[in-house]
């Protein structure tokens, strides 16, 4: 649900700064797919058919008239779908299958995808981006995954739902028109109910008038604390013997 309500909502954003933006701004992708200078376009695709794999999100993007295909691994809380490493006997070669990315990043090379009722999408110029909760790189996943597939290391790209946030947070002033402003609002809300938001710095505190009687505190005025007296003796107390049984034993 999280990775359909984001992306569905980047799907009504401009796509130059929107989607293709937020790919730009994950380290290493800027160096392939290029800056928009001229109105780009972008398809998305939920959950598309590879040979052996369901990636989350398939995007089709033309960015200055050349066709790009993005597929989004998305993690909440989950590490990749592994299985058991086999060892696969395949038309032209053999290879190892069961590790998520691995497959992944196989399929973009050498296999096709299938989108609900909108027929196969071919290999160009593919990247795979993985998703997930993480403050930090998960180095030993990108990094299983690369040696199980070392041909298509270049195009495995990492980022976290708190870059989703921190790129919103940074464009907002490009989404003030309705009804971008409110789908980015919508997007930043449940990231944030999500709890990822990153430091945002510290805001100013608010103006205090603060009058003569507002406080010692505040005036600069000494206090002079209360002085130890000791423990006080309880009061004599006067019952009658009728006072009840608790008295009478």
């Amino acid at each position: 649900m999280l990775t359909a309500n984001v992306f569905t909502a980047f799907r009504y954003l401009p796509a130059e700064s929107g989607i293709i933006g937020f790919l730009r701004s994950v380290k290493g992708v800027g160096d392939i797919l290029p800056r928009p200078t001229s109105r780009a376009e972008a398809r998305f695709f939920f959950w598309p058919l590879g040979q052996t794999r369901e990636p989350d999100v398939l995007l089709e993007l033309r960015v200055n008239d050349t066709l790009y295909h993005v597929v989004i691994e998305a993690k909440y809380h989950s590490c990749p779908s592994d299985r058991d490493i086999e060892e696969i006997d395949g038309e032209e070669e053999t290879f190892l299958w069961g590790n998520q990315l691995a497959d992944q990043l196989r399929e973009l090379a050498r296999g096709e995808y299938t989108v609900w009722k909108k027929g196969r999408r071919n290999r160009t110029n593919r990247l795979l981006i993985y998703l997930t909760a993480h403050p930090a790189r998960p180095r030993n996943e990108l990094q299983t995954s690369a040696a199980l597939y070392p041909e298509g290391a270049s195009r495995l790209f990492w980022t976290s739902w708190y870059q989703v946030s921190d790129y919103l947070q940074r464009q907002a002033g490009e989404f003030r028109q309705f009804p971008f402003d409110h789908i980015v609002s919508d997007i930043l809300t449940l990231l944030e109910l999500k709890q990822f938001t990153t430091f945002q710095g510290i805001r100013p505190l608010p103006a205090l008038s603060v009058g003569a009687d507002s406080g010692c505190f505040w005036t600069g005025r000494d206090t002079l604390l209360p002085v130890f007296e000791g423990i006080r003796k309880p009061p004599r107390l006067s019952l009658p013997v009728q006072g009840g049984g608790f008295w009478r034993d």
